[in-house]
């Protein structure tokens, strides 16, 4: 997913975390990204919400998402969750969980 000076968010279908503790993304930012965690109702999870994603600017190959409160997702194991991907110059390739 590309973004250009234009802000732009992309939400994926709903998936269950599965066992693991960090939310890693390959991605390339001279902006900004950062990820939100909401459930299956589309309401964000307390201390997940992109307000308090680190925001990531760089070039990495798997680069830990952190939250100002939340250093992981150990806690989201085996919930159904929906992540909200905000991008500014910026390009995501892909994320996983381990």
């Amino acid at each position: 997913m590309d973004a250009g000076k234009e802000p732009g968010t992309v939400l994926t279908k709903p998936l269950v975390i599965p066992s693991g503790d960090q939310l890693w993304i390959n991605a390339r930012s001279v902006g900004h990204i950062r990820v939100g965690v909401l459930n299956e109702e589309g309401q964000t999870l307390p201390g997940y919400s992109s307000e308090y994603s680190v925001s990531f600017t760089g070039d990495s190959l798997e680069h830990p998402v952190r939250w100002k409160e939340k250093h992981g997702i150990h806690e989201l194991r085996g919930k159904t969750v929906r992540l909200r991907f905000h991008l500014q110059d910026a390009s995501l390739y892909s994320f996983r969980v381990r």
